[in-house]
């Protein structure tokens, strides 16, 4: 048993924050240096659902937004955050501004910061009797500090994302941190559009690597990405107008110390509003996943 309960912990730690399988869908959140790159405001929403079938499977869901206003050369975004796992729940909200500074005419430096409020719910469920506990309710601040690095159709974004809780003494001590980097550019292979990115998070401790392209042929895009644990993930999509978009992914663990079973499913929309032709336009290329 308590076996069990440790490893439920560590899941549900595994889970905060979720690893979605559209990185384009949560850009906003995940690195704030590159929200609103397309200068306009953009809504997006995802879905995401792990062992489906299964009681207590995990699930995330997120929705955020962010735009760009030139007068002040500074983006702004809001995102919301909600994912489960059994009896445990995550909600967050997180707040986030971005200034943007170019030099000449190709290069665009931006920094970025952000504060999230965070929520940790446990409520023990009847149907789920592996770790009968009273309720918990945490609530405490997590933020983000970053910078990023757009050339023409390459760029770099890193930020550092911790938090500052109190313990019992009342004093402040850092429960987690991590370092998120992200490194893409594209080209042209006649009429298709070829994205590939390099994604790096670490706690300082340990480091996980995914590598991802992302195809575009007149709207439609097909996606690959491997993450060096394991995790197989694929997504396809469309683009309207480069301003209405819809996409399905789906991601397997291949380690075969992994059940057969656990597999996640995600879909996402995203929508590009007040969109002109004087708009300032950052990126156009960042990938799916």
């Amino acid at each position: 048993m308590i076996v069990l309960i440790a490893s439920l912990s560590t899941l549900a730690y595994a889970q905060v924050p979720p690893n979605y399988i559209f990185q384009s869908s949560v850009i906003n959140q995940n690195f704030p240096e590159l929200m609103a790159h397309h200068g306009a405001l953009d809504v997006n929403a995802v879905g995401q659902q792990q062992w489906a079938g299964f009681e207590g499977y995990p699930e995330s869901y997120n929705i955020n937004t962010a735009g760009y206003w030139h007068a002040a050369r500074t983006a702004f975004g809001l995102s919301y955050e909600n994912d489960q796992l059994g009896s445990f729940e995550f909600n967050r909200v997180q707040l986030a501004i971005s200034p943007r500074f170019q030099v000449g005419k190709d290069l665009v430096f931006s920094s970025s910061a952000a504060v999230a409020f965070n929520q940790y719910n446990y409520q023990p469920r009847g149907d789920l009797i592996y770790f009968q506990h009273p309720p918990i309710k945490e609530v405490h601040a997590s933020y983000r500090l970053g910078s990023g690095l757009i050339y023409k159709q390459h760029f770099l974004a890193l930020n550092y994302h911790f938090d500052l809780s109190p313990n019992e003494e009342n004093q402040l001590f850092r429960r987690y941190q991590l370092l998120n980097v992200l490194l893409g550019t594209s080209f042209d292979l006649g009429n298709i559009h070829i994205s590939p990115q390099l994604e790096a998070v670490s706690d300082l401790a340990s480091m996980r690597f995914q590598m991802s392209i992302t195809s575009t042929y007149k709207g439609f895009q097909v996606a690959l990405g491997y993450d060096h644990r394991g995790d197989v993930k694929t997504a396809v999509g469309y683009t309207y107008q480069q301003r209405f978009s819809i996409h399905y992914g789906y991601s397997m663990d291949t380690n075969p110390l992994a059940a057969p079973y656990i597999g996640t499913h995600s879909l996402g929309l995203r929508a590009v509003l007040f969109k002109d032709k004087a708009r300032k336009v950052f990126l156009t290329n960042i990938g799916l996943i």
